[in-house]
Protein backbone atom coordinates (compact mmCIF):
# COMPACT_ATOMS: atom_id res chain seq x y z
CA UNK A 1 0.00 0.00 0.00
CA UNK A 2 3.09 2.62 0.20
CA UNK A 3 2.66 2.72 -3.43
CA UNK A 4 0.01 4.89 -3.16
CA UNK A 5 1.39 7.17 0.41
CA UNK A 6 0.94 10.88 -0.55
CA UNK A 7 -2.20 10.71 -2.60
CA UNK A 8 -4.58 13.56 -3.15
CA UNK A 9 -6.69 13.67 0.76
CA UNK A 10 -10.14 12.02 0.39
CA UNK A 11 -12.73 12.81 0.11
CA UNK A 12 -12.79 13.60 -3.50
CA UNK A 13 -15.87 14.78 -4.99
CA UNK A 14 -16.95 16.45 -8.56
CA UNK A 15 -16.72 20.23 -9.41
CA UNK A 16 -19.91 19.74 -11.22
CA UNK A 17 -22.91 17.71 -10.61
CA UNK A 18 -22.24 15.89 -14.06
CA UNK A 19 -20.21 13.13 -13.16
CA UNK A 20 -19.19 12.09 -16.56
CA UNK A 21 -17.62 15.73 -17.83
CA UNK A 22 -16.07 17.05 -14.64
CA UNK A 23 -13.07 17.88 -13.01
CA UNK A 24 -12.30 15.91 -9.57
CA UNK A 25 -11.18 17.79 -6.23
CA UNK A 26 -9.36 16.85 -2.88
CA UNK A 27 -10.21 17.72 0.53
CA UNK A 28 -8.54 20.84 -0.29
CA UNK A 29 -9.89 22.10 -3.32
CA UNK A 30 -6.60 20.92 -5.28
CA UNK A 31 -7.55 19.15 -9.23
CA UNK A 32 -7.17 15.70 -8.75
CA UNK A 33 -8.61 14.56 -12.78
CA UNK A 34 -10.16 16.98 -15.05
CA UNK A 35 -12.12 16.22 -17.64
CA UNK A 36 -14.51 16.79 -20.48
CA UNK A 37 -16.62 15.75 -23.08
CA UNK A 38 -15.06 16.72 -26.15
CA UNK A 39 -11.41 16.56 -25.41
CA UNK A 40 -11.66 14.27 -22.41
CA UNK A 41 -8.20 14.49 -20.25
CA UNK A 42 -8.05 11.81 -17.93
CA UNK A 43 -4.85 9.62 -16.73
CA UNK A 44 -6.12 6.91 -19.44
CA UNK A 45 -7.86 7.27 -22.64
CA UNK A 46 -11.44 5.56 -22.82
CA UNK A 47 -14.36 5.41 -25.11
CA UNK A 48 -17.99 7.61 -23.85
CA UNK A 49 -19.66 4.76 -22.67
CA UNK A 50 -16.30 4.13 -20.15
CA UNK A 51 -15.83 7.70 -19.08
CA UNK A 52 -18.67 7.84 -16.35
CA UNK A 53 -17.97 4.45 -14.59
CA UNK A 54 -14.20 5.15 -14.80
CA UNK A 55 -15.03 8.61 -13.01
CA UNK A 56 -16.81 7.26 -9.83
CA UNK A 57 -13.98 4.71 -10.14
CA UNK A 58 -11.45 7.50 -9.55
CA UNK A 59 -13.32 9.08 -6.92
CA UNK A 60 -13.60 5.89 -5.25
CA UNK A 61 -10.31 5.37 -4.84
CA UNK A 62 -9.38 6.58 -1.57
CA UNK A 63 -12.54 4.62 -0.16
CA UNK A 64 -11.04 1.92 -1.54
CA UNK A 65 -7.71 2.37 -0.65
CA UNK A 66 -9.09 2.83 2.96
CA UNK A 67 -10.95 -0.62 3.67
CA UNK A 68 -8.46 -2.35 1.95
CA UNK A 69 -6.00 -1.51 4.95
CA UNK A 70 -8.72 -2.13 7.47
CA UNK A 71 -9.38 -5.57 5.67
CA UNK A 72 -5.24 -6.56 5.83
CA UNK A 73 -5.14 -4.99 9.28
CA UNK A 74 -7.71 -7.62 10.58
CA UNK A 75 -5.99 -10.42 8.43
CA UNK A 76 -2.71 -9.56 9.85
CA UNK A 77 -4.36 -9.82 13.89
CA UNK A 78 -5.69 -13.14 12.63
CA UNK A 79 -2.71 -14.67 10.90
CA UNK A 80 -0.83 -13.77 13.72
CA UNK A 81 -3.56 -15.44 16.17
CA UNK A 82 -3.53 -18.44 13.97
CA UNK A 83 0.10 -18.94 14.15
CA UNK A 84 0.06 -18.32 17.74
CA UNK A 85 -2.56 -20.85 18.34
CA UNK A 86 -0.03 -23.65 17.32
CA UNK A 87 2.44 -22.91 20.14
CA UNK A 88 1.86 -25.98 22.56
CA UNK A 89 0.49 -25.74 25.95
CA UNK A 90 -0.07 -22.22 27.93
CA UNK A 91 2.07 -19.93 25.52
CA UNK A 92 -0.56 -20.66 22.54
CA UNK A 93 -3.50 -20.14 25.46
CA UNK A 94 -3.04 -16.45 25.20
CA UNK A 95 -3.40 -16.97 21.12
CA UNK A 96 -6.64 -18.93 21.69
CA UNK A 97 -7.84 -16.70 24.73
CA UNK A 98 -7.72 -13.63 22.07
CA UNK A 99 -9.32 -15.66 19.40
CA UNK A 100 -12.13 -16.77 21.68
CA UNK A 101 -13.15 -12.97 23.26
CA UNK A 102 -12.65 -11.60 19.89
CA UNK A 103 -15.43 -14.32 18.28
CA UNK A 104 -14.90 -12.64 14.78
CA UNK A 105 -15.27 -9.34 15.83
CA UNK A 106 -12.57 -7.82 13.98
CA UNK A 107 -13.72 -9.82 10.64
CA UNK A 108 -17.67 -8.35 11.17
CA UNK A 109 -16.03 -4.96 11.69
CA UNK A 110 -13.64 -4.92 8.54
CA UNK A 111 -16.45 -5.68 6.26
CA UNK A 112 -18.76 -3.66 7.33
CA UNK A 113 -16.11 -1.09 6.71
CA UNK A 114 -16.07 -0.16 10.90
CA UNK A 115 -13.03 2.21 10.91
CA UNK A 116 -11.96 0.51 14.35
CA UNK A 117 -11.79 -2.68 13.01
CA UNK A 118 -8.20 -4.19 14.34
CA UNK A 119 -7.47 -1.88 16.78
Amino acid sequence: MDKYKGHSPAPWKPTEEDVACTSIVDADGKLVVAGEWDGWMAPFPCAEERAEANMRLILDAPKILAENLQLRKALRWYEEQARGCRLIGTSGDVYRHALDSDGGERARAALKGDSDAGT
